[in-house]
């Protein structure tokens, strides 16, 4: 009986080694890998191990062209930490880890996957109050910011890689608040009553707001200062800029106007479609045209104004549209069966997605196409190809109810005295 506890004491102190293929929590390989991808670079950590003959990591890696996993890094042993920059956008790559002893190699680590590219995707969860910034591929969180009241918007400004976010605190109280690419929090001076969209000038970082229940149109400075104010609107509820010349279109929802404003305010001019339902707007920025959301209508007006066509089909309630500048498509959210619908800039349905629950908010990739869709009732954010196939999907998320793809500029610079 006292040899058979020796032993059983001594197996026990042996499955404690966390290299041991029996340990229960290890398996004998290294845990803990994490990995996120910061456009050129990717960046893996995992959980040190404390053994006196351990001599370093072995860092393997597979391409989605290649088929085994090639070791192409050997770590020190007090490093858990490796970062690759031998790599290229839009491609898959497969990481795992093993720990190296003197003629000694342990199993590989579960192995983790990331698609590096240039853009970054933030998302706001209204039910943890927070938001996250996620890789180019939306597998990976790469921060996280909070605590926050209801986030209505964010807007990411492409060049300095900062974010903008519009919270309602009540129904009589909202701020603005800018995020830094590492998270720090700006809040800005300006108040509002009910701070509904936001729109960014990506050229100068300007940033425009709708106050729907003060029936103002406010534009901020890149620096969070005020430039001026408009009062001629009794409900604005949506803003979308043309990027070629910095003007902003509004939905005016209570006189079912749509609005176009110059880039200092003080050319106003209206569109000529009669509207009965009026809901959102986006404007396409390759040709200044503007798709407008009329409830059961989707339809198309020019740089101008002028009506140029309308969808035939008839939807339920369309409540967010996006466009795809590069190619001119159109995503739908129809909130009413809950599908994403991506149409051709000449109107002409591509395809239709079920599976949602009440979608909330649509943004695009414009460096793939893809389409990221926020999927509150499911708790998850979806990125689809622009054939509609889901690429991946989120789940570390509650009720993500508003997103924001931070691209690459679409216009670098214009003829502009802006700030």
């Amino acid at each position: 009986m006292l040899l058979a506890t020796i032993f059983e004491a001594c197996a026990d102190r042996d499955r404690v080694n966390p290299l041991d293929p029996k340990n229960p929590d290890t398996l004998g390989r290294p845990t803990g890998l994490k990995i996120v991808s910061i456009q050129d670079t990717v960046t893996l950590s995992w959980n040190s191990i404390d053994l006196d003959d351990l001599t370093g990591f072995q860092v393997y890696r597979k391409s989605e062209m290649q088929s085994d996993f090639v070791p192409i890094h050997l770590n020190p042993s007090d490093e858990n930490a490796f970062q690759d920059s031998d790599i290229d956008f839009g491609i898959e790559y497969s990481y795992q880890v093993s720990a190296v002893g003197i003629g000694f190699e342990s199993a590989r680590s579960d192995s983790v996957t990331v698609e590096p590219g240039p853009t970054f995707t933030w998302v706001g969860d209204n039910s943890t109050r927070g938001i996250f910034k996620l890789t180019h591929d939306s597998r990976h969180r790469i921060l996280s910011v909070g605590q926050f009241a209801t986030i209505t918007d964010l807007e990411s400004n492409p060049k300095t890689g900062e974010v903008w976010l519009i919270e309602r605190i009540s129904l009589v109280n909202g701020n603005v608040r800018k995020i830094s690419p590492e998270g720090r929090v700006q809040e800005i001076v300006v108040r509002f009553t009910a701070p509904e969209d936001g729109a960014m000038d990506a050229v100068t970082g300007a940033f425009w707001i709708a106050d729907s229940r003060n029936g103002l149109v406010v534009k901020l400075d890149s620096t969070g200062n005020q430039m001026f104010s408009l009062t001629e609107f009794s409900n604005p509820v949506a803003l979308s800029v043309d990027q070629r010349n910095g003007g902003c279109w509004l939905a005016n929802q209570e006189t079912n106007e749509v609005v176009k404003v110059s880039s200092d305010g003080m050319e106003i001019d209206y569109s000529h479609v009669e509207l009965s339902a009026l809901q959102t707007l986006v404007v396409n920025s390759s040709d200044g045209s503007v798709w407008i959301s009329d409830s059961s209508r989707v339809l198309k007006v020019d740089e101008n104004g002028d009506p140029v066509l309308e969808i035939s089909e008839t939807f339920e309630f369309v409540s967010v549209l996006a466009v795809d500048d590069l190619t001119g498509d159109l995503w739908i959210i129809d909130r009413g069966p809950s599908t994403v619908s991506k149409f051709t800039q000449s109107g002409t349905r591509d395809f239709e997605i079920n599976g949602f629950f009440l979608p909330s908010d649509l943004s695009i990739n414009l460096f793939d196409n893809s389409c990221l869709v926020a999927d509150p009732g499911n708790q998850r954010l979806v990125r689809l190809s622009p054939n509609g196939e889901t690429l991946h999907v989120f789940d570390g998320l509650r009720f993500p109810e508003v997103l924001a793809v931070q691209n690459e500029p679409l216009i670098e610079s214009r003829n502009t005295s802006e700030n």
